[in-house]
């Protein structure tokens, strides 16, 4: 299975006055909550390469690095027009890719309700509004598959699909 180095992350988890997603955060919640956030989920990173970009990290419940989304926003919470992969042209022909659950690194914590969102935007905002249940994020409708869905085997789980997104055509996946 092909992993990114942890030294990726680490390097990624600062300079959050240049990162429009953090920089939201702040604007909305004020530092302690925004801090509170970036810090629970531990994989809210700061792009170098792409000025103002945020890294939403998929991390694994065993601490492997599967990839990152890179991602802007404007202030008002909406995102750009503008996405790329972290493993985009990293993985090696014989290795495969495995995404994984954004925020999937909480799922240590055995005690509370799960809840799968479509964004991670949205899984993170949730956790300051609802915080007694795990938020994650399957990064998009055709995210929830069965490969990722076996990090949630025997958890109570519910799935919140993005507005507009309907569960007729979520209905016609089986996972």
């Amino acid at each position: 299975m092909f992993t990114l180095p942890f030294d990726w992350v680490e390097a990624s988890l600062t300079n959050y006055a240049q990162n429009s997603f953090a920089v939201n955060l702040l604007n909305y919640f004020g530092e302690a909550e925004a801090t509170r956030l970036l810090t629970l989920y531990q994989c809210i990173g700061t792009s170098l390469k792409y000025p103002g970009a945020v890294i939403f990290w998929q991390i694994d419940q065993n601490g492997n690095i599967r990839s990152g989304k890179i991602m802007k926003y404007r202030p008002d919470f909406h995102r750009e027009k503008f996405f790329k992969w972290v493993h985009y042209n990293l993985i090696p022909k014989h290795q495969e890719l495995r995404q994984c659950f954004f925020g999937q690194n909480l799922l240590i914590d055995k005690t509370k309700t799960v809840c799968v969102t479509e964004s991670e935007k949205t899984a993170i905002l949730c956790s300051h509004f609802l915080p007694k249940y795990i938020w994650i994020a399957a990064g998009s409708l055709d995210g929830l598959n069965e490969q990722k869905m076996q990090a949630l085997r025997g958890r109570t789980v519910i799935l919140f699909p993005d507005l507009g997104a309907g569960f007729k055509k979520k209905s016609k996946k089986t996972i």
